[in-house]
């Protein structure tokens, strides 16, 4: 269908659903309500009210518990065909609640990610239709692979969510910090998990033979949406500590010494999500080329995490030696090309293509006028003063930026106090008011 056409026709049945979704249903809900409410929460993840869609999956997950749907033996006397049904709406409930969770930076209702299902791999025709267990041929792949695949992904978010972005130790910010203790640790099994589940994936989706999936578009189509959401993972996960390196760099008060344990990690591990963030917009424009992608909205989303991530790192003065000038110049022109592409699509891509642009050359202009010797003579209480603010995402730009084009705070407290992981879209619309940017579902 034609873009335009085919939001008419959404929006057309949006309202027709809605005349239809009434108060009585949260009486006592059944699966078809369960259902019904995640395709309502898939539809508004591509509009402007990323509210409705936080609430509606919240009543789709809630209304799944109170079923028994977590629960297999509840109803492990029903046919393998009706216990396949309920198990795959309690996964959907499930990897809908931890995505929005991560683009809303709220913590994921599901509270243990060893309770993250699996939905089995399982092509719809080798179902069995009574009690007896199902299976796939052997040298068959399912089409459902994706779906398990994707859901392994989902448990590893859900890691990342809940041991990097929402720890429950409220200690202080230095344990908070990524190089110290626990969120070290985790970081590292984190990064392992990843390490293990790219390891693991069947032949026709993994990314390392592309030439393998050539033959068959749906495949070749899921083994780039898997890729990018890997990459976005790893992206997020080192994101907090390349934060902390790009801080550390602006502010004369951090004590650790050049060549210092903690430098090195945080080097290390911002160098590996500045490489993350190339290799996704890489990944990304591959697949926009081949018209292999998934949903243009997690597209956008990941495509301004990137650029943003592209934008401190050469506005931040930290050294990134991994990286050269080079790499990260096409990185750019490579994302701001990907989303030109995407406009076909979406009409909002040009918007935060415009705005993403125009961040650049903000930080670039400014960065021409900075004195050499002004991060030097920074006096500590200037810098000290600096860290004392720490605002929240709906607010991400100072209003009194220096002449000497130092980046704003906002850099320096990226995930000190994260409220919301959908930094880009909010950043981005406080760039100017003349620039209009719709949320990026």
């Amino acid at each position: 269908m034609d873009p335009r056409d085919k939001r008419t026709s959404s929006m057309m049945f949006y309202e027709r659903m809605k005349s239809l979704m009434n108060i009585d249903i949260l009486d006592s809900g059944s699966l078809a309500h369960v259902q019904a409410l995640l395709i309502v929460a898939i539809y508004l993840q591509c509009t402007p009210y990323p509210k409705r869609c936080w609430n509606v999956i919240g009543m789709a997950h809630r209304m799944a518990v109170g079923l028994g749907l977590r629960n297999r033996r509840q109803f492990s006397h029903m046919t393998a065909l009706e216990q396949e049904i309920r198990w795959r709406a309690w996964c959907a409930c499930v990897q809908m609640d931890v995505i929005i969770s991560m683009t809303m930076g709220r913590p994921p209702m599901t509270p243990d990610h060893s309770r993250v299902p699996l939905p089995s791999p399982i092509d719809d025709k080798y179902i069995s239709l009574d009690k007896q267990g199902s299976r796939q041929p052997e040298g068959t792949i399912s089409t459902n692979q994706f779906w398990h695949q994707n859901m392994k992904l989902i448990g590893i978010l859900w890691k990342v969510l809940l041991k990097i972005y929402h720890s429950e130790d409220d200690s202080s910010d230095e344990e908070h910090s990524p190089t110290r203790g626990k969120n070290f640790k985790d970081v590292m099994e984190i990064d392992k998990a990843l390490e293990e589940f790219e390891a693991s994936l069947p032949t026709v989706f993994t990314w390392k033979l592309p030439n393998i999936t050539s033959s068959n578009r749906t495949f070749r189509r899921q083994s780039n949406v898997l890729h990018a959401r890997y990459l976005h993972l790893k992206l997020l996960l080192y994101r907090p500590t390349f934060s902390a390196y790009c801080s550390a760099t602006l502010s004369p008060s951090d004590q650790a010494q050049p060549g210092s344990w903690s430098i090195l990690y945080r080097q290390n591990a911002a160098l590996r999500c500045v490489q993350a963030a190339c290799d996704l917009i890489h990944s990304l424009s591959k697949a926009t080329t081949e018209d292999a992608t998934g949903a243009w909205w997690y597209g956008v989303f990941y495509l301004i995490s990137a650029g943003v991530v592209l934008v401190l790192t050469e506005s931040s003065g930290a050294d990134f030696s991994g990286i050269t000038p080079v790499q990260l110049e096409d990185s750019w022109n490579e994302c701001i090309e990907t989303l030109n592409r995407m406009i076909g699509v979406h009409p909002s891509a040009r918007d935060y293509c415009i705005a993403l642009d125009e961040l650049r050359h903000s930080h670039s202009a400014k960065l021409s006028r900075r004195p050499d010797q002004y991060r030097a003579s920074q006096a500590p209480s200037d810098a000290a003063g600096q860290d004392e603010i720490n605002q929240g995402p709906g607010s991400l730009m100072q209003p009194d930026h220096t002449d000497f084009g130092v980046p704003d705070p906002f850099f320096q407290n990226w995930d000190a106090d994260i409220g919301d992981i959908m930094l880009p879209a909010q950043f981005l619309q406080n760039l100017d008011e003349d620039i209009l940017l719709p949320t990026l579902f």
